[in-house]
């Protein structure tokens, strides 16, 4: 059975924090996934959107050897199974509205929710069905990137974070397995 975590799960999990989390009056606040390939849609605001930046393989966190899951000394064999295979997703939350106190309350809703926002562990979901939870790492401060279209304007601050999850298949192989070590020895009597 597979426990990978990935994109859709790290994506679920991160609306699902947002929208428990913070608030703008007494209702939700609006996430999205923002996709690369689709164009900009006209927006209500407030609004968060997450984006997946880019991912990489962790080979600090690889263990690159099959651990041993289950062995059985009768028959003489060991189930071992390939190591999860760790990956670093770097998300972008972006953060907009249309006011200042807006943009004010969701930024300190973020803080707080995270603990002072440069790292938190994600409750998410696996593909297995399990609950477990993904270390946040902040790469920087929030950074502000206010639009402004004539007389209007957008607030617009954005924060990125690294994400540690991994690749589990379950990927599993059977090998025999050395129970009785016999020392031989040459006696001189």
């Amino acid at each position: 059975m597979s426990e990978t975590v990935w994109f859709e799960q790290v994506d679920t999990a991160l609306i699902d924090f947002i929208i428990k989390g913070i608030k703008i009056g007494y209702s939700p606040i609006d996430v999205r996934v923002r996709k690369p390939d689709e164009d900009f849609k006209k927006e209500d605001y407030p609004l968060i959107s997450l984006y997946n930046v880019y991912s990489k393989r962790d080979d600090f966190r690889r263990c690159f050897e099959p651990v041993p899951v289950e062995k059985n000394v009768e028959t003489k064999t060991i189930v071992m199974e390939q190591a999860a295979l760790p990956y670093n997703l770097f998300y972008q939350i972006d953060f907009w509205s249309l006011q200042q106190s807006q943009m004010n309350s969701m930024l300190m809703q973020w803080v707080s929710l995270t603990q002072g926002g440069k790292d938190f562990n994600l409750p998410v979901i696996d593909t297995g069905g399990n609950s477990r939870s993904c270390y946040c790492l902040c790469k920087d401060d929030f950074k502000k990137s206010d639009l402004v279209d004539g007389n209007k304007r957008i607030f617009h601050s954005f924060i990125t974070y690294r994400i540690y999850v991994e690749i589990d298949e379950n990927i599993r192989i059977s090998e025999p397995m050395i129970t009785d070590v016999g020392i031989t020895t040459k006696k001189e009597v």
